[in-house]
């Protein structure tokens, strides 16, 4: 599970933010209005990365705020109402995530969180090899060579494919598309609700999250 911290001084826009990582597992580590109370939370706890404003409360703008970040070697992502140029250039400088311009939309939020976890996966070295030990054959789950559970050809198949896009959106359209021998396979979305179900307690160290109209993304839990 991914861990974000929000700087953002408008207390509604910083609520549609905490929704849409809730929607995606995403664990808020906290919501700040300034750097002052920024660095609070970070003494706290250390985030995977940060969402922040430009234009934020205190004497310290998200400009400054991100190149403190930067420093600290944690990753960013801007959101902003600013559309100036100059502004956009000098932002961009810094290497964020992303750079969002308001308004939003919690699906466009959405996108960019899913795109921004992809680029943290790629530039991530693995730190548990655990995580990359797991393979799926014909008698079910093997970790570390050894068979931990037989598992039915349907839930193989939907876990086959998550791992394989480990930290990755899994679209709904591929659950459903052509097994192996050609023949349309009998995964229909209720019996692909029911597999998620049986996996997430067959798997208790897997985080496997519903992400609503687009398909399943698993994650290792921590």
């Amino acid at each position: 599970m991914k861990k974000l911290l929000i700087i953002e001084d408008n207390w509604m826009m910083a609520h549609v933010i905490d929704e849409v990582a809730l929607s995606l597992d995403i664990d808020v580590t906290g919501i700040a209005t300034s750097w002052n109370e920024a660095t609070e939370l970070l003494v706290e706890q250390i985030p995977d990365f940060v969402i922040l404003d430009i234009n934020i409360n205190g004497s310290v703008d998200g400009i400054e705020v991100a190149r403190r970040l930067k420093e600290k070697e944690i990753p960013f992502l801007f959101l902003t109402a600013y559309k100036d140029l100059e502004i956009i250039k000098e932002a961009t400088k810094l290497s964020p995530l992303s750079y969002l311009i308001k308004p939003i939309t919690p699906e466009n939020l959405m996108a960019t969180f899913l795109l921004s976890i992809q680029k943290l996966a790629q530039k991530t070295p693995p730190t548990n090899n655990y995580e990359y030990q797991y393979t799926i054959d014909e008698n079910g789950i093997i970790y570390k060579n050894k068979v931990l559970f037989n598992l039915p050809k349907g839930e193989r198949r939907v876990l086959g494919l998550l791992l394989k896009n480990l930290g990755y959106p899994v679209k709904y359209e591929l659950f459903f598309s052509y097994d192996d021998d050609g023949t349309l396979d009998t995964i229909n979305e209720a019996t692909l609700r029911n597999i998620i179900v049986k996996l997430r307690k067959k798997c208790p160290d897997l985080t496997i999250t519903n992400i609503k109209d687009v398909g399943y993304i698993v994650n290792f839990a921590h």
